[in-house]
């Protein structure tokens, strides 16, 4: 008996250490749900863009730090960070994810080229801010102009009497801790230019990244910021935890009720297909309120999933979804569009160059998370054996395939469930209930699906021992791939179903022109950036100076070079310097 128990453990944690996914284990397991939470546990991040006026089907740079005197504590607590672009009435035009690396986040978006005239908000907020109120998110109104579009933006203010000009929200900016100098104030086109930025005096909780951009001075609003200096002070225990934060990145959060009442159900398996580029398997037990939290992979871009119940269990249980994002804003301190003659001459320059740059822009290079993301295959990689259908001689059921072609395993009913014993080494094997899918998903009814024709099948992928996936262990799994990935025309579940979820955004910048190429082919491509350098995680040291540089436009005239950064209270600093390109 001991050799016997001895094999069995080591069997059970080869496959535990070979196939488990920390991606997949529940957050139940680190954060309780019944936590209030109070005001020393929100998060606060302060939002900086590039500038604040584009033109239609531009990008928009921004950058996000979190800020807060507890935010070293919470440097590891949210991984992604939601950014929207909202109309005035608070209707999302865009929304997107963007991982969060420490403290930080640097991205883009690709502003919509059919948007009208008018002012636009762009906020950004993690999962776990949600639980404190959108008052909390950090907001900045942008000035987007569209030439091909004669109507403007319909304001939400023409009957509001309560409207209040913008003033910064409260915000403490400080100019005298950063210095910026240039070492040519007065370059021409097409010329690098050095800066030299440096830590005037020490201060509190002093930033650990800055954010550096050189635009026209009109281009951004630097008194105005927008900004939400900090959350909205509560009562302590004020919060009902409902979304937990993102701790491991991408994840996907509901409910399971009882269709006729609302009322929560706990301790049931939900299973989580995931399709394309990013296949994977997922599996979780509800809460006691019937809470579910899938913690998923990184990937880019949009993919298409699938939500069900274990197979068996009651058709009377609905599973509910949380909303990726927070949706409709409503949104304070809103302002009627207007545009002085100042502004009329910035956005004709804007749309100008931004109309040559597309002409010429460059193809955006293929995004490295997802050519390195697995592209073929399933989530157990290269199964134990695969039995290809079109190899052997037609048989009438899917029952006579398994019982001719595959050796490795049996299956065996017992008591309504299904269970694989195998005729090799691992004959610990029938212990766990099996993973029977069809093309990624679990089959519900596997008894009616046995007695079917094979025609529609290609394969079977067979795992002939013990699976361990997150927190379960399955005793093996048997993936049948269907001919046309159409999942062989079985019958869903009623408490199931399919829907896209989106990824990380895939960055559509271009690089910034390196300071020292002047190559003879770039020098044919007319140069008008309207946002000359961007650096959203510039490091600077106290007592100490840091040398960044950039490469002039074909554009002539005063540029900015604008430094901001946030303290661990919320205040910004701010440091500045002109340059003149002649």
């Amino acid at each position: 008996m001991k050799s016997i128990f001895k094999i069995l453990s080591l069997t059970i944690v080869n496959v535990i250490l070979s196939g488990s996914n920390i991606y997949a284990r529940p957050l139940s397991t680190i954060i309780d749900t019944t936590i209030k939470a109070g005001p020393g546990l929100q998060e606060q991040f302060v939002l900086f863009t590039d500038r604040t006026f584009y033109a239609a089907g531009e990008n928009c740079l921004f950058a996000a730090f979190r800020t807060g005197e507890n935010r070293n504590q919470l440097s590891t607590w949210s991984k992604t960070l939601y950014v929207e672009l909202l109309k005035p009435d608070g209707m999302p035009v865009l929304q997107t994810k963007f991982p969060v690396t420490e403290n930080a986040v640097g991205g883009n978006i690709e502003i919509p080229g059919n948007l009208l005239t008018g002012y636009y908000y762009l906020r950004a907020y993690t999962r776990w801010m949600r639980n404190f109120g959108e008052e909390n998110f950090p907001v900045i109104r942008l000035q987007i102009f569209n030439p091909k579009e004669t109507a403007l933006q319909a304001s939400v203010l023409a009957t509001n009497t309560d409207t209040k000009p913008v003033t910064g929200n409260g915000l403490v900016v400080k100019k005298d801790i950063i210095s910026v100098k240039a070492d040519n104030a007065n370059p021409g086109t097409r010329q690098k230019v050095n800066l030299t930025i440096g830590i005037n005096k020490k201060a509190y909780g002093l930033p650990d990244n800055y954010c550096i951009t050189v635009i026209r001075p009109g281009l951004t609003d630097s008194v105005n910021y927008g900004l939400l200096p900090c959350p909205t002070r509560r009562p302590a225990n004020a919060y009902p935890l409902r979304y937990i934060p993102d701790m491991r990145g991408l994840s996907l959060s509901g409910s399971i009720v009882e269709k006729a009442t609302g009322t929560g159900v706990a301790n049931l398996q939900m299973m989580l297909s995931v399709f394309g580029g990013f296949s994977d398997f997922y599996s979780y037990v509800t809460r006691p309120d019937g809470g579910f939290v899938f913690d998923l992979k990184p990937f880019n871009g949009e993919t298409e999933m699938y939500i069900t119940l274990a197979p068996g269990l009651d058709e009377n249980y609905e599973i509910r979804v949380d909303e990726e994002y927070a949706g409709n804003g409503h949104l304070n301190n809103l302002q009627p569009f207007s545009l002085s003659a100042i502004d009329k001459k910035t956005a004709q320059e804007i749309v100008f160059n931004s109309q040559v740059k597309m002409a010429y822009r460059n193809p955006t290079k293929e995004d490295t998370l997802n050519s390195n993301h697995q592209k073929a295959g399933y989530f157990y990689g290269k199964p134990a054996n695969i039995i290809y259908i079109d190899q052997y001689i037609d048989l009438p059921t899917i029952e006579e395939v398994l019982f001719e072609l595959v050796h490795e395993i049996a299956v065996v009913k017992r008591k309504d469930a299904f269970y694989f014993k195998t005729n090799g080494f691992y004959t610990d094997i029938e212990i766990f209930k099996p993973l029977i899918l069809i093309d990624n998903i679990p089959i519900d009814d596997f008894e009616s699906f046995l007695k079917t024709s094979p025609d529609k099948l290609e394969r079977i992928d067979i795992i002939d021992r013990i699976y361990a996936k997150g927190d379960y262990l399955y005793g093996g799994v048997l993936n049948f791939i269907s001919r046309k990935k159409d999942f062989g025309g079985i019958t869903l579940p009623e408490n199931a179903y399919f829907f896209n979820y989106d990824g990380y955004q895939q960055s559509a910048c271009e690089p910034v022109p390196v300071a020292d190429d002047n190559t003879e082919k770039e020098d044919r491509i007319p140069d008008f950036r309207n946002c000359l350098y961007w650096n959203p995680s510039a490091v600077v040291k106290v007592d100490n100076t840091s040398e960044f540089s950039f490469k002039t436009s074909d554009l002539k005239g005063d540029f900015k070079v604008l430094v901001r950064g946030v303290t661990a209270d919320g205040t910004i600093l701010e440091g500045s310097c002109t340059i003149k390109v002649k």
